[in-house]
Protein backbone atom coordinates (compact mmCIF):
# COMPACT_ATOMS: atom_id res chain seq x y z
CA UNK A 1 0.00 0.00 0.00
CA UNK A 2 1.76 2.69 -1.60
CA UNK A 3 1.44 6.79 -2.71
CA UNK A 4 5.24 7.39 -3.95
CA UNK A 5 6.02 9.75 -6.07
CA UNK A 6 9.64 10.12 -5.83
CA UNK A 7 13.17 8.02 -5.87
CA UNK A 8 14.35 5.95 -2.93
CA UNK A 9 17.45 8.09 -2.64
CA UNK A 10 18.37 11.58 -0.62
CA UNK A 11 19.74 13.06 2.41
CA UNK A 12 16.96 14.69 5.42
CA UNK A 13 20.06 17.21 5.14
CA UNK A 14 18.84 18.30 1.91
CA UNK A 15 15.56 19.27 3.38
CA UNK A 16 13.79 22.67 3.00
CA UNK A 17 14.00 25.15 6.52
CA UNK A 18 10.70 23.91 8.44
CA UNK A 19 11.03 20.03 7.37
CA UNK A 20 12.10 17.77 9.57
CA UNK A 21 11.94 13.86 8.67
CA UNK A 22 12.27 11.74 12.35
CA UNK A 23 11.29 8.49 13.32
CA UNK A 24 7.59 7.99 14.48
CA UNK A 25 8.48 6.66 18.23
CA UNK A 26 7.06 9.95 19.29
CA UNK A 27 3.83 9.69 17.51
CA UNK A 28 0.26 8.80 18.26
CA UNK A 29 -1.88 6.70 16.01
CA UNK A 30 -4.04 9.44 16.28
CA UNK A 31 -1.58 11.94 14.22
CA UNK A 32 -0.84 9.07 11.82
CA UNK A 33 -4.09 7.74 10.77
CA UNK A 34 -5.27 11.53 10.26
CA UNK A 35 -2.24 11.80 7.88
CA UNK A 36 -2.92 8.86 6.37
CA UNK A 37 -6.53 9.87 5.43
CA UNK A 38 -5.53 12.65 3.43
CA UNK A 39 -2.63 10.77 1.75
CA UNK A 40 -5.06 7.87 0.40
CA UNK A 41 -7.95 10.03 -0.01
CA UNK A 42 -7.18 9.77 -3.81
CA UNK A 43 -6.07 6.45 -3.61
CA UNK A 44 -6.77 3.91 -6.81
CA UNK A 45 -9.01 1.48 -4.43
CA UNK A 46 -11.14 2.79 -2.15
CA UNK A 47 -9.94 2.58 1.69
CA UNK A 48 -13.19 4.38 3.54
CA UNK A 49 -13.66 1.36 5.51
CA UNK A 50 -9.73 0.89 7.10
CA UNK A 51 -10.55 2.69 10.34
CA UNK A 52 -8.15 3.90 13.04
CA UNK A 53 -8.50 0.58 15.14
CA UNK A 54 -7.63 -1.42 11.76
CA UNK A 55 -4.90 0.32 10.62
CA UNK A 56 -3.44 -0.01 13.93
CA UNK A 57 -4.69 -4.26 13.59
CA UNK A 58 -2.73 -3.75 10.19
CA UNK A 59 0.30 -2.46 12.14
CA UNK A 60 0.26 -5.30 14.37
CA UNK A 61 -0.11 -8.20 12.27
CA UNK A 62 3.10 -6.93 10.01
CA UNK A 63 5.09 -6.31 12.90
CA UNK A 64 5.20 -2.70 13.01
CA UNK A 65 8.70 -0.86 14.25
CA UNK A 66 8.15 2.81 14.79
CA UNK A 67 11.35 3.71 15.52
CA UNK A 68 11.91 2.39 11.95
CA UNK A 69 9.38 4.02 10.18
CA UNK A 70 9.54 7.66 9.47
CA UNK A 71 7.34 11.08 9.36
CA UNK A 72 7.68 13.89 7.35
CA UNK A 73 6.90 16.92 9.94
CA UNK A 74 6.19 20.51 8.85
CA UNK A 75 6.77 22.96 10.97
CA UNK A 76 5.86 19.46 13.92
CA UNK A 77 2.72 18.52 11.66
CA UNK A 78 2.87 15.15 10.49
CA UNK A 79 2.47 15.20 6.18
CA UNK A 80 3.93 11.90 5.62
CA UNK A 81 4.60 8.76 6.51
CA UNK A 82 6.68 5.53 5.92
CA UNK A 83 5.73 2.86 8.28
CA UNK A 84 7.79 0.05 8.54
CA UNK A 85 7.43 -3.78 9.94
CA UNK A 86 10.27 -6.16 10.84
CA UNK A 87 10.90 -9.56 11.21
CA UNK A 88 13.38 -11.83 11.02
CA UNK A 89 13.81 -15.09 8.74
CA UNK A 90 15.99 -17.79 9.68
CA UNK A 91 19.59 -15.90 10.13
CA UNK A 92 18.05 -12.71 7.93
CA UNK A 93 15.76 -9.80 9.18
CA UNK A 94 13.51 -8.34 6.61
CA UNK A 95 11.18 -5.38 6.56
CA UNK A 96 8.30 -4.60 4.25
CA UNK A 97 6.23 -1.47 3.67
CA UNK A 98 3.14 -1.63 5.77
CA UNK A 99 2.23 1.94 4.06
CA UNK A 100 3.53 4.96 2.98
CA UNK A 101 2.22 8.10 1.72
CA UNK A 102 2.07 12.17 1.16
CA UNK A 103 -0.42 14.42 1.64
CA UNK A 104 -1.42 15.84 -1.99
CA UNK A 105 0.10 19.07 -1.33
CA UNK A 106 3.68 17.80 -0.61
CA UNK A 107 4.06 15.16 -3.56
CA UNK A 108 6.19 15.53 -6.60
CA UNK A 109 8.75 17.63 -4.56
CA UNK A 110 11.26 15.30 -3.30
CA UNK A 111 10.16 14.27 0.25
CA UNK A 112 9.27 10.83 -0.54
CA UNK A 113 13.04 10.34 -2.25
CA UNK A 114 14.89 12.28 0.62
CA UNK A 115 12.60 9.54 3.44
CA UNK A 116 13.26 6.83 1.59
CA UNK A 117 17.08 7.75 1.59
CA UNK A 118 16.73 8.07 5.29
CA UNK A 119 14.77 4.43 5.76
CA UNK A 120 16.91 2.66 3.71
CA UNK A 121 19.82 3.89 5.15
CA UNK A 122 18.59 2.77 8.65
CA UNK A 123 17.58 -0.55 8.05
CA UNK A 124 21.19 -1.10 6.48
CA UNK A 125 22.42 -0.10 10.06
CA UNK A 126 20.16 -2.18 11.69
CA UNK A 127 21.38 -4.77 8.69
CA UNK A 128 18.09 -5.71 7.67
CA UNK A 129 18.58 -7.91 4.06
CA UNK A 130 15.38 -7.35 2.44
CA UNK A 131 12.90 -4.71 2.01
CA UNK A 132 9.19 -5.46 0.32
CA UNK A 133 6.00 -4.23 -0.43
CA UNK A 134 3.42 -4.61 -2.82
CA UNK A 135 2.14 -2.78 -6.25
CA UNK A 136 -1.23 -2.13 -7.46
CA UNK A 137 0.07 -3.24 -11.22
CA UNK A 138 -2.04 -0.19 -12.54
CA UNK A 139 0.01 2.23 -10.81
CA UNK A 140 2.24 3.01 -13.48
CA UNK A 141 4.24 5.90 -11.79
CA UNK A 142 4.84 4.16 -9.15
CA UNK A 143 5.79 0.96 -10.40
CA UNK A 144 8.43 3.10 -12.76
CA UNK A 145 10.10 4.46 -9.65
CA UNK A 146 10.42 1.53 -8.20
CA UNK A 147 12.06 -0.02 -10.98
CA UNK A 148 14.40 2.82 -11.37
CA UNK A 149 15.37 2.78 -6.90
CA UNK A 150 16.25 -0.94 -7.87
CA UNK A 151 13.18 -2.54 -6.62
CA UNK A 152 12.78 -6.10 -8.47
CA UNK A 153 9.47 -7.52 -9.16
CA UNK A 154 9.41 -10.68 -7.30
CA UNK A 155 5.89 -12.25 -8.34
CA UNK A 156 2.51 -11.42 -9.44
CA UNK A 157 -0.55 -11.65 -6.98
CA UNK A 158 -4.39 -11.45 -7.53
CA UNK A 159 -6.66 -10.41 -5.11
CA UNK A 160 -10.50 -12.15 -5.06
CA UNK A 161 -13.36 -11.70 -3.27
CA UNK A 162 -15.87 -14.85 -2.55
CA UNK A 163 -20.39 -14.08 -2.36
CA UNK A 164 -20.91 -16.38 0.69
CA UNK A 165 -24.26 -17.57 -1.82
CA UNK A 166 -21.34 -18.95 -3.94
CA UNK A 167 -19.74 -21.46 -0.89
CA UNK A 168 -21.83 -24.63 -2.03
CA UNK A 169 -22.10 -27.39 0.82
CA UNK A 170 -20.29 -29.85 1.37
CA UNK A 171 -20.96 -33.14 -0.18
CA UNK A 172 -19.74 -36.73 0.84
CA UNK A 173 -17.17 -35.96 3.06
CA UNK A 174 -17.90 -38.87 5.14
CA UNK A 175 -14.89 -39.05 8.03
CA UNK A 176 -14.29 -35.65 7.65
CA UNK A 177 -14.40 -32.89 11.05
CA UNK A 178 -14.11 -29.31 10.92
CA UNK A 179 -12.63 -28.36 14.09
CA UNK A 180 -11.25 -24.81 15.69
CA UNK A 181 -7.77 -25.14 15.86
CA UNK A 182 -4.83 -23.78 18.65
CA UNK A 183 -2.81 -20.83 17.83
CA UNK A 184 0.60 -23.21 18.56
CA UNK A 185 -0.25 -25.74 16.39
CA UNK A 186 -1.06 -23.72 13.77
CA UNK A 187 2.59 -23.94 12.21
CA UNK A 188 1.74 -26.59 10.82
CA UNK A 189 0.10 -25.73 7.86
CA UNK A 190 3.28 -25.03 6.48
CA UNK A 191 3.68 -28.55 5.39
CA UNK A 192 0.28 -28.21 2.91
CA UNK A 193 1.71 -24.59 1.29
CA UNK A 194 2.49 -25.37 -2.61
CA UNK A 195 4.51 -21.35 -2.07
CA UNK A 196 5.26 -18.94 0.58
CA UNK A 197 2.51 -16.20 1.36
CA UNK A 198 2.59 -13.20 0.82
CA UNK A 199 4.02 -10.60 3.85
CA UNK A 200 0.70 -9.77 4.96
CA UNK A 201 -0.69 -13.42 4.70
CA UNK A 202 2.66 -15.33 6.31
CA UNK A 203 2.28 -17.68 9.12
CA UNK A 204 3.85 -15.48 11.59
CA UNK A 205 0.69 -13.36 11.28
CA UNK A 206 -0.98 -15.77 13.53
CA UNK A 207 1.31 -15.13 16.14
CA UNK A 208 1.16 -11.12 15.81
CA UNK A 209 -2.56 -11.03 16.05
CA UNK A 210 -3.70 -14.24 18.13
CA UNK A 211 -7.34 -12.84 19.36
CA UNK A 212 -8.14 -11.12 15.91
CA UNK A 213 -8.59 -14.44 13.80
CA UNK A 214 -10.55 -17.42 13.53
CA UNK A 215 -8.35 -20.75 13.30
CA UNK A 216 -10.20 -24.30 11.86
CA UNK A 217 -8.31 -27.76 10.94
CA UNK A 218 -10.30 -30.25 8.42
CA UNK A 219 -9.36 -33.78 9.84
CA UNK A 220 -10.17 -36.97 8.68
CA UNK A 221 -10.16 -38.58 11.65
CA UNK A 222 -7.31 -37.41 13.85
CA UNK A 223 -5.39 -36.93 11.24
CA UNK A 224 -4.92 -33.01 9.74
CA UNK A 225 -5.61 -32.60 6.38
CA UNK A 226 -6.12 -29.05 5.34
CA UNK A 227 -6.89 -26.01 7.53
CA UNK A 228 -8.15 -22.06 7.17
CA UNK A 229 -7.32 -18.64 9.19
CA UNK A 230 -9.49 -15.67 8.64
CA UNK A 231 -9.81 -12.68 9.79
CA UNK A 232 -13.19 -11.31 10.86
CA UNK A 233 -12.59 -7.66 10.99
CA UNK A 234 -11.64 -7.38 7.68
CA UNK A 235 -13.28 -10.19 5.83
CA UNK A 236 -9.77 -11.53 4.87
CA UNK A 237 -9.03 -15.38 4.56
CA UNK A 238 -5.17 -15.15 5.29
CA UNK A 239 -4.58 -18.73 4.45
CA UNK A 240 -6.65 -21.83 3.04
CA UNK A 241 -4.10 -24.82 2.72
CA UNK A 242 -5.21 -28.62 1.80
CA UNK A 243 -2.98 -31.56 2.26
CA UNK A 244 -1.80 -32.43 -1.30
CA UNK A 245 -2.75 -36.26 -0.90
CA UNK A 246 -6.31 -35.00 -0.20
CA UNK A 247 -7.17 -32.34 -2.50
CA UNK A 248 -10.25 -31.78 -4.73
CA UNK A 249 -12.13 -34.43 -2.36
CA UNK A 250 -13.93 -31.16 -1.09
CA UNK A 251 -11.40 -30.37 2.03
CA UNK A 252 -11.21 -27.06 1.24
CA UNK A 253 -15.29 -26.54 0.27
CA UNK A 254 -16.10 -27.66 3.45
CA UNK A 255 -13.35 -25.40 5.32
CA UNK A 256 -15.30 -22.33 3.47
CA UNK A 257 -18.63 -23.43 4.10
CA UNK A 258 -17.27 -23.77 8.15
CA UNK A 259 -16.41 -19.80 7.77
CA UNK A 260 -20.05 -19.44 6.04
CA UNK A 261 -21.71 -20.43 8.60
CA UNK A 262 -19.95 -18.96 11.46
CA UNK A 263 -19.92 -15.67 10.23
CA UNK A 264 -23.65 -16.31 8.12
CA UNK A 265 -25.53 -13.49 10.30
CA UNK A 266 -22.20 -10.80 9.77
CA UNK A 267 -20.55 -11.36 6.71
CA UNK A 268 -21.13 -12.06 3.11
CA UNK A 269 -17.91 -11.19 1.42
CA UNK A 270 -15.02 -12.78 1.83
CA UNK A 271 -11.36 -11.81 0.51
CA UNK A 272 -8.87 -13.48 -0.30
CA UNK A 273 -5.57 -11.57 -0.90
CA UNK A 274 -2.52 -12.04 -3.16
CA UNK A 275 -2.90 -15.55 -4.31
CA UNK A 276 0.01 -16.10 -6.57
CA UNK A 277 -0.78 -16.03 -10.41
CA UNK A 278 1.45 -19.37 -10.73
CA UNK A 279 -1.23 -21.43 -8.74
CA UNK A 280 -3.18 -22.58 -11.16
CA UNK A 281 -5.26 -25.38 -8.49
CA UNK A 282 -6.26 -22.23 -6.50
CA UNK A 283 -7.03 -19.82 -9.43
CA UNK A 284 -9.33 -22.90 -10.43
CA UNK A 285 -10.56 -23.13 -7.03
CA UNK A 286 -11.86 -20.00 -6.58
CA UNK A 287 -13.13 -19.34 -10.02
CA UNK A 288 -15.49 -22.02 -9.05
CA UNK A 289 -16.65 -20.36 -6.70
CA UNK A 290 -17.16 -17.15 -9.18
CA UNK A 291 -15.05 -15.27 -7.54
CA UNK A 292 -14.43 -11.70 -8.16
CA UNK A 293 -11.10 -9.99 -9.23
CA UNK A 294 -10.60 -6.96 -6.75
CA UNK A 295 -7.10 -6.08 -8.07
CA UNK A 296 -3.72 -7.25 -9.24
CA UNK A 297 -0.51 -6.37 -7.60
CA UNK A 298 3.07 -6.58 -8.06
CA UNK A 299 5.25 -8.21 -5.35
CA UNK A 300 8.75 -6.10 -5.42
CA UNK A 301 11.64 -6.59 -3.13
CA UNK A 302 15.15 -4.81 -3.11
CA UNK A 303 18.49 -6.72 -1.26
CA UNK A 304 19.55 -4.28 1.22
CA UNK A 305 22.68 -6.56 1.36
CA UNK A 306 24.07 -5.94 -1.66
CA UNK A 307 26.25 -2.88 -1.18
Amino acid sequence: MNKHTDRFSGNSDNLPPGFTIDTLENTSFQQIYSCFQTAFSDYLLDISGLTQSRLITRCRKNNYNPLLSLGLFADKELMGFSLTGIEPHGDRLDSFDIATGLVPAFRGRGFAQIMFGDLTRKLRIKRVNRFSLEVIQENTPALMLFSKAGMQITRQVTCYQIDREEIPPPGNTTGLSIRPAMVEDWPRIESFFDWRPSWENRIEVVQCIPDELDLWWALKGDKVIGGLAFQPDVEWILQLAVDPEWRRQGVASALLWQLAQHHADSISKYKMINVWDEDQGMDGFIQSLHGEIIVRQYEMAADLSAD
